[in-house]
């Protein structure tokens, strides 16, 4: 029996021998006696469990408390007498960990393509036509599907169950999904008293995260948006002059983040701000033919975000918190039916994005018939969470850039205290969907000056140089397109919309899934046997 984990680049031995590799943040777990072995990373929040107690409640089958607690963690538990293994990862997929068990051969990695490299040692890969199409449309859901059939994610609040002996495995998810739901507590019924209270519980939740790291040096990332600016604000009320914000600007994308707001924000609130130019990787003008990395399926490695890690790498920065999850916070009071049925609510959501874009021009009909076809999503196990799923697992394909160069991404928006509180926001501020984040925030103006209350746009202008910027790649992929060779796409169809002067291409959504096409596509080239 061969079984291998890997952390980053670390191979860890079947029993834990060697210990985990060493991270700034979180603590490290090692525990060992003659019966078991504990292992992983962890973080608590709210204090309802600590480190102490952990072996205890593994021991004591007690899991459902871990889980549902206000934690960071991805733990590996062996009882070596019954030859049985479980992994369990935290609500919020803080460490997204991959895995595949087959024949009594188990791999875990933090990195996807860790495992794919040693399934093709001595296997086969396969795609997952489910699991490519979520990953090509960013149409994230909570389940154990990668693009490959081999290879699976733990969903986030799961543990996998692994009977080494007799080489079983289940998934379970321990969520508490009913009870999180019945205890929310009562509906505020003014609008400013619910605003001054979702400061406090972000100034709270901020501080019991800034508690424990201790004296690892921390930035928050800050843009002209709210949600940063309000983790930033909290952040800088508690780390004072140890906090210095960093953020990211391009001449690219000027209107997502407004250099002239977040200047007037931080001298309002006396906080020191550094600027990184991402620029460059946004206009495409290098060779992509000689930058891409077959182990990379998003190519994060030559985007803005590598360049901006390796800054604070050379900072010295082991803690950065973020606003990831903010705007789906405020659809918190809308959970319960989505939540409750998340197959179902996969299906609706997900045909009425596609139908809404059109992105029947980018598949075949026989795909088109199975993205947006009931079997697919009935044929699925979805897990429920109470973390807001868009922004808690798409960290799955970047969190393993930030963790190999012992960078900690701290998201407050995580928290179940501050989804429970969004919960309870006032009816009149509820019935304002396109607006629910300005109407609460409006009404702390000590924090967020008028300046700042204008459209924000996202990053789909930088999608639209890549198809002609980067022509020769394009074409080189569409050639040897796997895709194509699977019935996924006619490259027929693309390859005259690249060499049309204007097409579909000039549409910044559909440039975002064709970019994300083109990626996925050249990977599934270099990776497939």
């Amino acid at each position: 029996m061969i079984n291998q984990i890997y952390l980053d680049n670390n191979l860890v031995d079947y029993n834990f021998g060697n210990g985990l590799p060493n991270r700034s943040f979180p603590i490290k777990v090692d525990y060992r006696n003659e019966d078991s072995v504990l292992v992983g990373y962890f973080a608590n929040y709210d204090s309802l469990v600590n480190s102490d107690t952990l072996h205890t409640l593994f021991a004591n089958n007690n899991l459902t408390e871990l889980v549902n607690s206000n934690s960071d963690f991805l733990l590996f538990y062996l009882e070596k007498k019954i030859n049985r293994l479980r992994i369990v990862l935290d609500q919020s997929n803080s460490i997204p960990c991959f895995f595949s068990y087959l024949n009594g051969h188990l791999v875990v990695s933090t990195q996807f393509t860790k495992v794919v490299d040693e399934i093709k040692k001595s296997g086969k890969l396969n795609v997952d036509f489910d699991g490519l199409i979520t990953w090509l449309l960013w149409e994230w859901h909570a389940t154990e599907k990668t693009i490959f059939e081999e290879v699976k994610v733990i969903p986030p609040g799961c543990v996998v169950d692994i009977d080494l002996e007799n080489k079983k495995m289940k998934i379970e998810s321990l969520v508490d999904l009913e009870g999180f739901l019945t205890n929310t507590g009562e509906i505020y019924t003014n609008e400013v008293t619910f605003a001054h209270d979702w400061a406090n519980m972000m100034l709270r939740v901020v501080g019991d995260r800034a508690g424990k790291i201790m004296d690892n040096k921390t930035t928050c990332d800050l843009s002209s948006g709210f949600d940063c600016t309000l983790v930033a604000y909290s952040l800088h009320k508690i780390l004072g002059d140890r906090l210095i914000c960093n953020s990211k600007v391009s001449a690219v994308t000027k209107e997502e983040t407004n250099i002239k707001i977040m200047n007037g924000f931080a001298k309002l609130h006396d906080i020191k701000l550094e600027t990184v130019d991402t620029t460059k990787f946004d206009q495409y003008e290098a060779d992509l033919t000689l930058e891409w990395n077959k182990n990379d399926p998003f190519q994060i490695g030559i985007t803005g975000f590598e360049n901006y890690l390796k800054i604070l790498e050379g900072k010295n920065i082991k803690v950065q918190f973020t606003g990831e999850g903010g705007d789906e916070s405020y659809s918190a009071s809308e959970m319960d039916l989505p939540e409750t049925f998340p197959v179902q609510n996969s299906f609706f959501v997900n045909v009425m994005y596609f139908k809404k874009l059109g992105l029947e021009r980018l598949f075949t009909k026989e795909i088109v018939d199975f993205a947006v076809g009931k079997d697919r999503f009935n044929s699925r196990k979805e897990y429920p969470m109470i973390v807001p799923i868009s922004s808690a697992i798409p960290t799955e394909n970047t969190f393993w850039k930030a963790w190999e160069k012992d960078i900690w991404m701290m998201n407050p928006f995580f928290d179940t205290r501050l989804v429970a509180l969004a919960r309870r926001m006032p009816e009149s501020i509820k019935g304002n969907k396109q607006d629910r984040k300005v109407s609460v925030l409006k009404n702390l103006p000590e924090i967020f000056p008028k300046e700042m209350f204008v459209k924000k746009y996202g990053r789909e202008t930088a999608f639209l140089g890549f198809a002609k910027k980067q022509r020769k790649l394009v074409l080189e992929i569409l050639e040897n397109s796997v895709l194509a060779k699977i019935g996924v796409i006619d490259k027929n169809k693309f390859l005259q919309m690249v060499e049309s002067e204007k097409s579909d291409l000039d549409d910044p959504e559909f440039a975002i899934v064709f970019q994300t096409m083109m990626q996925l596509d050249w990977f599934l080239q270099k990776n497939l046997n």
